[in-house]
């Protein structure tokens, strides 16, 4: 049985001055970047999002995506710096293991986009799950998509795995929080010093761009009623509930670092959840797209600065007639 207590008058306040604080993007600071630049990568992360998934900008879109045939994965070779993975793009589903029964998943927009983008910038590799999914790749025991990523890993001898994922505007790890999470890392229960460093280096980079981040941290669960009321998941005698995205054994994440470790690759491996507030969102997608730029601009500039800091192989990427993001 799952227990909710409402939220009190100041709690409900505070919680919903968070919320506007991420989706306006007030929280961030856009003084010290060009405000060109800002434009130019935000514009380009929705371009991207539109021509690899949801060519209208819609909800329908992330269903069948661009794929043409069920579970397609797209691929793109920049480098081999990084390889960065977008397997939760279009929608999935959740498959009970005992009845074999579904559940509709949502799409995580926004992420192949800043995959794709940010694996050009820093010479990676780029692959995601780009529609007509038919079960879940990041959770899934077996899937087809995480021998794709160890594939990928022993053939390009990468010099880190990033998974990116969506998260929900708004989680906090106390009521009292002044500001939501806009990252949240998971290196999972057994990390690696690379990995455990990696996580320290991107927490760090992305706290100098204003972002608010941690590692393996746990997270209040806060749902929304009809009535727009809010309320706090609590076990049976009060204390809260909480989740923690750790990325554990059964992940993508946890995929690469077993080939990793089975050819002898120190790579980190890290699975990075980004808040709506930081994702370019096409109009119509799960969640609004932040009316500042600037929340997309920083998880980029979070990444493209933080990459070259723990990538172990470096190598440029090759340019190619033609070539685009």
């Amino acid at each position: 049985m799952e227990y909710y207590r409402p939220l009190s008058k100041d709690e409900q306040e505070m919680h919903i001055d968070r919320l506007e604080m991420a989706r306006q993007g007030t929280a961030f600071n856009d003084t010290p970047f060009d405000a060109a630049k800002r434009l130019t990568v935000f514009n380009e992360l929705l371009a991207r999002e539109r021509e690899l998934l949801a060519p209208d900008g819609v909800v329908c879109d992330y269903d069948k995506g661009t794929a043409k045939e069920e579970d397609e994965v797209h691929t793109r070779m920049n480098g081999s710096a990084v390889l960065l993975s977008s397997e939760h793009a279009t929608r999935h589903w959740s498959i009970d293991a005992d009845t074999g029964n579904k559940t509709r998943k949502l799409s995580e927009p926004g992420t192949a986009a800043l995959g794709s983008v940010v694996a050009y910038e820093t010479h990676g590799i780029h692959t995601a799950m780009i529609g007509k999914q038919t079960g879940n790749a990041n959770y899934q025991p077996g899937h087809p998509y995480k021998q794709h990523v160890q594939d990928l890993i022993e053939a390009n001898k990468v010099g880190a795995f990033i998974s990116l994922h969506g998260m929900k505007t708004g989680l906090v790890s106390e009521l009292t929080d002044e500001r939501p999470y806009d990252v949240l890392i998971g290196i999972g229960n057994n990390p690696s010093h690379g990995t455990l460093a990696a996580s320290h280096t991107i927490v760090r980079v992305a706290e100098e761009l204003g972002l608010r981040a941690s590692v393996n941290s746990p997270f209040l669960v806060i749902v929304r009623d009809v009535d727009g009321r809010y309320r706090q998941q609590v076990y049976s005698d009060g204390t809260p509930v909480t989740n923690v995205f750790a990325a554990p054994d059964y992940t993508t994440r946890a995929a690469a670092q077993r080939k990793a470790n089975e050819i002898g690759l120190n790579l980190p491996t890290l699975q990075i959840e980004f808040a709506g507030s930081v994702r370019a969102l096409p109009r119509g997608s799960n969640g609004a797209t932040s009316p500042n730029p600037i929340g997309p601009y920083l998880a980029y500039e979070a990444l493209c600065r933080a990459i070259p800091r723990i990538a172990r192989n470096r190598h440029p990427r090759e340019a190619v007639a033609g070539d685009r993001i």
